[in-house]
């Protein structure tokens, strides 16, 4: 298959508004097809890749159902995107779970020093890995931003969702040295004196917190890994970096 036939093929396919990681897979998948076919079949590029493309034209026809972007999509990216979320959020699982038992753990049997100073480094951590991640990599987060006219890897949604959690940060961060105690005795269920609705919103607020912060580290994580086939497609391609 020669180049300008590959061209035709990535022109289809970011007609198709696919994020460019994800277009680089289907492509694969498109170029393996349509040489099967030749091969097989001894049909021509052309008709190969009209078959390709019709083998594949449910799943790729834009249509808007309803979504908040108001952009059309495609039912394979529409999949595509539950499973990366899906995804993104049992790996996040991995750093939530262990840091809540941590908490726990010293809420029951750490002093009020200990406790404030290892839950005041456990949220910090997090926030510190994002910071730092970012301006490391600068230049690759803000690539996004100069392809504007694509998305680059549904990956990118998350990448700054560690900003959202920097007000609640402050605020817990605040917290702990006003009234630890208090969120000590919420985390091991002793809610004497307090409000049932301070006690909801407690709990609410620390889900979001080291949710979010997690879900953050795990969306930069896999977005700088999806953003290196990214980087080879964009200089071959000519956009802009």
């Amino acid at each position: 298959m020669n180049d300008p036939q590959k061209s035709e093929i990535t022109q289809y396919l970011l007609a198709k508004k696919l994020p460019i990681d994800i277009l680089i897979e289907v492509q694969d998948h498109f170029i393996s097809q349509i040489l099967d076919l030749q091969k097989e079949q001894s049909y021509s590029f052309e008709k190969s890749f009209e078959s390709v493309k019709e083998s594949w034209r449910k799943e790729l026809t834009l249509s808007w159902k309803g979504e908040t972007s108001l952009m059309d999509s495609t039912d394979f990216m529409r999949k595509m995107s539950k499973q990366i979320v899906r995804s993104n959020i049992l790996e996040s699982m991995k750093i939530l779970v262990p840091y809540v038992l941590v908490i726990i753990f010293l809420a029951n049997f750490a002093n009020k020093t200990i406790f404030q100073i290892v839950f005041i480094v456990l949220i910090s951590l997090p926030i510190l890995y994002c910071i730092i991640n970012y301006i490391k990599n600068y230049q690759d987060f803000r690539l996004p931003k100069n392809n504007p006219a694509h998305i680059l890897t549904l990956h990118q949604d998350g990448i700054m969702w560690f900003v959202i959690t920097l007000s609640p940060f402050i605020n817990i961060f605040r917290y702990i040295f006003d009234d630890s105690v208090s969120l000590q005795n919420m985390l091991v269920y002793n809610f004497n004196g307090m409000e049932t609705l301070n006690i909801v919103l407690g709990f609410l607020f620390l889900v979001f917190l080291f949710s979010g912060l997690a879900y953050s580290v795990i969306c930069q994580k896999n977005y700088l890994k999806q953003v290196g086939k990214v980087k080879i497609f964009l200089e071959d391609h000519k956009f802009v970096k």
